[in-house]
């Protein structure tokens, strides 16, 4: 997560995609402006789901 790092206003969030060994092999992320973070759990909750079905294509079973 950041906020204001980058530029004034502007906040991120992001999660890791992992490959079939479990290794980072990029991430998922958004770009929005700070003030939305405050509703951050349903983003980020939304973001872990997509991550993770998207690992599981690459082969991760966690």
């Amino acid at each position: 997560e950041s906020a204001d790092e980058w530029a004034a206003g502007t906040g991120g969030l992001a999660v890791p995609l992992r490959g079939a060994d479990g290794e980072v092999l990029a991430a998922l992320g958004v770009s929005l402006p700070t003030a939305r973070l405050r509703g951050r759990e349903i983003l980020l909750a939304t973001l872990h789901a997509a991550a993770a079905g998207v690992s599981w294509e690459l082969g991760y079973r966690n």
